[in-house]
């Protein structure tokens, strides 16, 4: 099937473009920021700042001119180095055969409604890990409600913290609908509830001048559970063998993708300096424990450990595209995990990070390697 290209002159002419917007802002454009903080831009554009970072009145008087300038730095090189990556990312789909046949491979194969029902039973098992006491901690939270600070969607849609009573009712839905995901009664439904409440309560938590990445990964993951519980549904009414699986695999690509920004931004922010056994070293002081006090003695270990972690996250997305890599990256990033853990005392030895990678195995590979040879000639 003949594959139509875009004209390469239009790749030209979209990177000229690029290069210009670039070139004007470190020649123009980069010194509003100067004057915005001077309170001598043009209006327009000091009201723009103000909309887009409305605490920049306030911070400029905790930090320099230097401060800003190297953010604004920073979020036109992230603007440049997206439209550049989209860009050549387009066109090496578009023409390089091999990589274009990886990538409607890894989209478009099938799976089945077994893997697929197991995927849902892993998700709700993972929830009932990490959720059985939420309960408890956000009726805590509920003594401390003049911290209350919702965040921007609580605050846009006027949500008060629940009172203990619609605490209860919102978290036994919430377990309720689990167990009826457990159990593939209405998945479709079950799983918008469960995913919606474990959205909503996790969002209160962080309504407390608390927020980390604990649940980043997972939570990305939990988006896309009622699509997938969607065609499991639909594959169990037409009794139907296998499945679109683009659901399961961009939950496979959300996770990838997520390491990848991880090592971009500690490349980007930190540059080389980030192997610099110095910065490590200052970390593994920041967050003392027993084995971090032992690494810290080692420019080795304090140049080793940062520069291969950064290595692991931005390489972890080449499973997607090469399936043998699998097995290795998970295991790194069970002991990246770990260490982190035992270095920094952050996380746990259970960390919902690694509990994702469940989602990277195909249970229906499992099913068939333990039914009997005879079984799976006659293809049951």
């Amino acid at each position: 099937m003949h594959h139509k290209k875009t004209p390469l002159y239009i790749y030209w002419g979209i990177a000229l473009l690029l290069s210009t917007l670039l070139l004007a802002y470190w020649l123009e454009w980069r010194h509003w920021v100067t004057l915005a903080y001077q309170q001598q831009a043009p209006e327009w554009f000091q009201t723009l700042v103000q909309r887009i970072y409305p605490r920049f009145g306030v911070e400029k008087q905790r930090f320099p001119l230097e401060f800003f300038l190297d953010k604004a730095d920073q979020v036109v090189g992230r603007f440049a180095l997206i439209s550049l990556g989209s860009l050549s990312f387009i066109y090496l789909y578009q023409y390089k055969v091999g990589l274009r046949q990886k990538i409607q491979h890894y989209w478009n194969r099938p799976t089945t409604v077994y893997n697929v029902q197991r995927q849902l039973q892993v998700f709700t098992g993972i929830l009932f890990l990490f959720t059985w006491d939420w309960y408890i901690y956000l009726n805590k939270l509920g003594n401390a409600t003049v911290f209350y600070t919702p965040i921007f969607p609580y605050r846009l849609l006027h949500l008060p913290f629940p009172s203990p009573f619609w605490l209860l009712v919102l978290y036994s839905v919430f377990l309720f609908a689990n167990f009826a995901l457990l159990c593939k009664f209405r998945v479709v439904w079950a799983s918008i509830v469960s995913v919606t409440l474990f959205v909503l309560l996790q969002g209160y938590m962080y309504c407390f001048h608390k927020t980390d990445h604990t649940y980043a990964t997972l939570t990305q993951v939990a988006l896309l559970v009622p699509i997938l519980a969607w065609h499991y549904q639909k594959g169990q009414l037409k009794s139907q063998k296998q499945v679109a699986a683009w659901p399961w695999r961009l939950m496979q690509f959300s996770i990838a993708f997520t390491y990848f920004q991880a090592g971009l931004e500690k490349l980007l922010i930190g540059g080389i300096g980030w192997a610099s056994p110095h910065s490590f070293r200052s970390y593994l002081y920041l967050h003392p424990t027993t084995l971090g006090a032992w690494i810290a003695t080692s420019d080795f270990w304090c140049t080793v450990l940062p520069l291969t972690a950064m290595l692991f996250q931005l390489g972890f997305i080449t499973i997607i595209l090469y399936p043998r890599l699998k097995l290795t990256f998970l295991l790194t990033g069970t002991l990246f995990h770990l260490g982190t853990f035992l270095l920094f005392g952050i996380g746990w030895y259970y960390s919902p990070w690694m509990l994702v990678y469940l989602f990277f195995i195909d249970w229906e590979s499992i099913r068939l390697r333990r039914l009997p040879k005879s079984t799976k000639l006659l293809g049951l």
